[in-house]
C-alpha cells in the first residue's frame, strides 16, 4: 500500500505494509478498519477446486500484507524455518485424491515454504508426506513440492511462509487433487517410490506405492 504518507496506525504503515485490521485498496491507497481480513488461521482464504477428473487450484498473494500467523519450525528435516509473514488457505476434497502442492519458483519470492495440515496453524496436525517422513513441509531451496498419496476426503489448510523474518512478497502455489494413481503399474515421479500394479501390502511395494523395508524395488 501507499497512502501518501509514512504515518503509521491509519491502515498504511512507515514501511508502506498494510496494517492489522486494515483494508487498502488503490493508489495512493485508501484504508479502511474493520474490513475482514483474509488469509489468517481464524479467516483462511478459500479455494475453489475445478476441472474433470483431476482437480486444481492456483494459490497467489503477497505474504508483506500478512503478519506471522505460523511460526518456526523443521521443515525437510532442516530449520527452524517459517518466522516470516504467512497466508492460510483452506480446501475440501469429497473423496479420496494423492495431492501434489508445488512453489512455482519462476513467480515466486525466494525463500517460501509450504505446509500441509488438518487444522489452521496447528503444527502438530501437519501431515508427514510418506511413512518415516520428518513433516509436512516443503521449501523452494529443496524440491518446492509435497506430494501425498490417496488422502481421505476432508477439509485441509496450507500455509505459504518464508524461511525466516523478513523474507516476504509475492507466491504462486499450485495444487493439484488428482485422481488416485497408486497401483497401475505407472509410477508417478512426483507421488510414487514404486508401483507393482497393485495396492497390496507385504510384497515389497505398499498401498501407498512406498518401497516396504528391507525390500529393493526396479522399474
Amino acid at each position: 500500500c501507499d497512502d501518501g504518507n509514512t504515518a503509521a496506525g491509519d491502515g498504511c504503515s512507515a514501511t508502506c505494509t498494510v496494517e492489522n485490521g486494515y483494508t487498502c485498496t488503490g493508489m495512493p491507497s485508501v484504508c479502511t478498519m474493520g474490513q475482514p481480513v483474509t488469509g489468517t488461521c481464524t479467516a483462511p482464504i478459500n479455494l475453489t477446486l475445478t476441472g474433470t477428473g483431476d482437480l486444481t487450484a492456483t494459490l497467489t498473494g503477497d505474504t508483506t500484507t500478512g503478519t506471522s500467523q505460523v511460526g518456526d519450525a523443521a521443515c525437510d528435516g532442516f530449520g527452524p524455518e517459517g518466522g516470516a509473514h504467512d497466508k492460510i488457505f483452506k480446501f475440501t476434497t469429497t473423496d479420496v485424491r494423492d495431492l501434489v502442492i508445488e512453489i512455482d519458483s519462476t513467480v515466486t519470492m525466494h525463500g517460501a515454504i509450504i505446509r500441509l495440515m488438518t487444522a489452521p496453524c496447528d503444527l502438530t496436525t501437519e501431515i508427514p508426506e510418506y511413512t518415516g517422513a520428518e513433516d509436512g513441509c516443503a521449501d523452494i531451496e529443496g524440491a518446492g513440492f509435497l506430494g501425498y498419496v490417496n488422502r481421505p476426503a476432508g477439509t485441509y489448510y496450507i500455509v505459504v511462509d518464508g524461511y525466516q523474518a523478513g523474507e516476504d512478497g509475492p507466491f504462486q502455489v499450485n495444487l493439484k487433487a488428482k485422481l488416485p494413481g497408486c497401483g497401475n503399474g505407472m509410477a508417478d515421479p512426483q507421488l510414487d517410490f514404486c508401483d507393482d500394479g497393485n495396492t497390496m501390502n507385504g510384497d515389497g511395494c505398499n498401498s501407498n506405492c512406498e518401497v516396504e523395508m528391507g525390500w529393493n524395488c526396479r522399474t
